[in-house]
């Protein structure tokens, strides 16, 4: 497998007319992306490389890439590397590839990276649970109505205890990550008290 830097593209207004409106864009050495697409012969697979260095796109025709702002790779032999690029896609930020030291590759995080990441993983899951039975709007209009005495005796000890939920997931969730749980198994998570939805859906 061997890579080649075809350079960062940039958009550019060639001399003459363009009735069309085609956004021609050429890379630090001045050569057109078209005219090197014109110019391929052998096949190969192509990336598209964003400034930070993640790879964007990859195809095996480089005539559907627009690559203004974007720096392109060109592959040979990388059937593997294009057919696993693909498999990533729709993953997380670790599944990501990059180019960086001449080459294309899938990101390795360092542990302490991987250790925020989920730290950020466990505690969105838990936001996201929370407002799934009770969002902020609702939470903020449920503390009112206790504040002004409107909630009846039954529906103050429903709301106490969602309190205590909410309390209790927030403090959860940093032990989940460490002991590296599913954070999708509900059972994993402290369950929402009776009566706790019902009373939020009022709100």
């Amino acid at each position: 497998m061997q890579f080649k830097d075809l350079g960062l593209f940039e958009a550019y207004s060639p001399e003459g007319e363009n009735p069309h409106g085609i956004i021609f864009c050429r890379n630090q050495a001045e050569e057109d992306f078209y005219e090197i697409a014109r110019a391929i012969e052998t096949p190969a697979h192509w990336f598209l490389v964003s400034a930070g260095g993640d790879v964007v796109s990859a195809t095996n025709d480089l005539s559907r890439f627009a690559p203004s702002g974007f720096r392109i790779v060109e592959v040979t032999d990388g059937a593997a590397l294009y057919d696993a690029y693909l498999a990533s896609i729709g993953g997380g930020y670790e599944d990501r590839f990059v180019w960086a030291n001449g080459a294309i590759s899938q990101y390795i995080a360092a542990p302490e990276e991987l250790g925020a990441l989920a730290q950020a993983k466990g505690k969105a899951e838990c936001a996201r649970r929370i407002v799934a039975v009770a969002d902020l709007v609702t939470q903020t209009n449920l503390l009112a109505a206790d504040q002004l005495n409107k909630l009846s005796p039954t529906e103050k000890l429903t709301f106490e205890a969602g309190h205590d939920w909410i309390r209790a997931m927030q403090a959860a969730w940093p032990g989940l990550v460490e002991a590296d749980a599913d954070l999708s198994d509900d059972a994993n998570w402290p369950a929402v008290p009776p009566g706790v939805a019902e009373l939020a859906a009022l709100y």
